[in-house]
């Protein structure tokens, strides 16, 4: 007989940031995660899901694999994400749950073929990864009335999601990650590991049955990013007074331009209110008088032409002098790993 606290599999996280670690997930840990997100998206063995991400990933494999299992749902399988057939395939097989990065969404929205699909049955609408743009939203939302909306935020070392954001405040609280699972608890600390207040900025360091025992053959990696129980995010953010979650930006990506500090999200964010911009992802690169500038990567609509100092008006227009890219590299995609997540390392190279 296998014991809840043994281990099951190893993941190794996405090397967004760093070198890949092999997160060492429990029995307890995945059964513990598909109770929680079938329990927050309220399945049945009725949903039908549509697994466009990789079953090495958690999303793939926890997120939708394992837990339509768990509730006796159906699963189709697609090799690879590309729009059309994606769609076509959700109209088919009469899909009602389906997770993907904000791009997926995205993509589908921009194909003058979407309003054709017969998309009733779709009534769960998951995303995570990075921010879904307030348009997004406001034309899922309108031209879908049924699909219910969830932003959700995890990790490899929390065994995927850890927290979700109720749909009814998907265009409300756009920007919220949401509440953190019944099962999980979330701190904000700073930078000496002391709880902050609420609404004060400071890294997410998250506890609960879902967060893994460890990194495989990587004791001092366990020791400095888990403490009592709590996994250390790398992740900037705060908790408002109604207890929602907001992610500011990754540690690693915060940019330090002579000693200004710029949240790489928040530019991100404003970038992607620009009419021809389909997305874009903002790094800092090395700089002798500032330390860092701010560079932004944008890919524009299909058929759209996007003049570098638009984009920098535009911003200027909208946010402190010291914010407005230096750089903007127009490019045809953005580098992503398998799980669909922008490889910030790559741009400052583009």
């Amino acid at each position: 007989n296998l014991a809840p606290e043994e281990l099951a599999i190893i993941l190794y996280t996405s090397g967004t940031t760093g070198k890949p670690k092999g997160a060492m997930i429990t029995h307890f840990n995945l059964c513990i995660n598909v109770i929680n997100v079938s329990r927050t998206l309220d399945t049945t063995f009725e949903d039908r899901t549509l697994i466009a991400a990789p079953l090495f990933h958690v999303t793939g494999i926890f997120f939708q694999f394992l837990h339509m299992v768990s509730v006796g749902g159906t699963i189709v399988l697609i090799r690879r994400y590309k729009t059309l057939p994606l769609l076509e395939l959700m109209e088919k097989e009469k899909i009602t749950f389906f997770i993907g990065v904000p791009t997926m969404y995205i993509m589908m929205l921009s194909r003058p073929e979407f309003k054709n699909f017969d998309l009733r049955q779709w009534r769960i609408g998951a995303y995570g990864g990075s921010i879904m743009p307030d348009s997004t939203i406001v034309q899922l939302t309108e031209t879908l009335p049924n699909l219910r909306l969830f932003n959700s935020y995890g990790a490899t070392e929390t065994t995927g999601s850890s927290t979700a954001l109720p749909s009814q405040y998907a265009r409300s609280h756009a920007k919220s990650v949401g509440i953190p699972f019944p099962t999980v608890e979330c701190r904000i600390m700073d930078e000496q590991g002391r709880e902050v207040p609420r609404g004060t900025i400071g890294e997410i360091w998250l506890k609960g049955p879902n967060v893994v025992k460890g990194y495989w053959n990587n004791p001092q990696a366990t020791a400095a990013e888990i403490t009592d129980g709590f996994w250390h995010s790398g992740d900037i953010g705060c908790v408002d007074e109604e207890g929602l979650i907001y992610l500011k930006d990754r540690k690693k990506d915060l940019i330090n331009r002579g000693g200004e500090k710029i949240f790489s999200i928040e530019l991100e964010n404003v970038i992607f209110g620009h009419p021809k911009v389909e997305e874009v992802a903002v790094v800092g690169v090395p700089d002798e008088l500032f330390g860092e500038q701010v560079k932004a990567v944008i890919v524009p609509k299909e058929g759209l032409i996007v003049d570098e100092d638009e984009i920098r008006n535009y911003v200027r227009d909208r946010l402190a002098d010291f914010k407005v890219p230096k750089y903007v590299s127009i490019v045809r995609e953005l580098p992503r790993n398998p799980g669909g997540k922008v490889i910030k390392a790559k741009l400052r190279d583009l």
